[in-house]
């Protein structure tokens, strides 16, 4: 029976990074370097889809 609570899936700090670089560079998903199927490819996809998300920041060195 469901219990309605949601398991987190432990992500792969370096692949989600990698793929967070590969998002923020409007990479496709061809180049994950991690075998299909594995925790690591899916930290790499979960991390290109925030690199794409995110929104970029203008940053002023004006401000005190």
């Amino acid at each position: 029976m469901f219990d309605g609570t949601i398991t987190p899936i432990p992500l792969d700090v370096k692949a989600h990074r990698l793929g967070y670089l590969a998002g923020r560079r409007n990479n496709p998903d061809e180049i994950n370097p991690y075998q299909p199927g594995t925790r690591e490819a899916f930290a790499w996809i979960t991390g290109r889809s925030d690199g794409q998300t995110k929104r970029l920041r203008i940053i002023r060195g004006d401000r005190p």
